[in-house]
């Protein structure tokens, strides 16, 4: 049985919600529980300051335009799903740039907290 574009959306939120758990324990659909975060932009909430809108779309998606309806003062993430072509996260590249640079100075000080230091 076919599913219909509002079952594959609302199964790839699922299924985001279940990738993220790990990070964020008790994320959920803000279809289920906010309605007013789902109408600003957001698909899953308890994420802290990510926003993540799911799409689930195979043609057609303007990812601009899902990032600007997103909330500002958050890291807007995309999470975009394709038939047999598999998922990617996009966000603006400010956003990316910061998050290599915080990740590459944790990085730097765990590389420095390892130094032996000779007695």
């Amino acid at each position: 049985m076919a599913l219909n574009a509002k079952q594959k959306g609302n199964r790839w939120e699922l299924t985001c919600a279940h990738f993220l758990q790990p990070i964020f324990p008790k994320v959920v659909t803000a279809r289920s529980t906010d309605r007013a975060a789902d109408a600003a932009g957001m698909d899953l909430v308890k994420t802290g300051n990510w926003a993540f809108q799911c799409k689930h779309v195979e043609r057609g998606l303007d990812v601009f335009k899902t990032l600007e309806g997103m909330p500002a003062n958050t890291t807007n993430v995309v999470l975009w799903k394709r038939n047999r072509k598999g998922a990617v996260a996009v966000l603006e590249m400010q956003t990316m740039l910061e998050l290599i640079s915080k990740l590459e100075r944790v990085q730097m000080s765990e590389s420095d907290a390892n130094i032996d230091v000779l007695p």
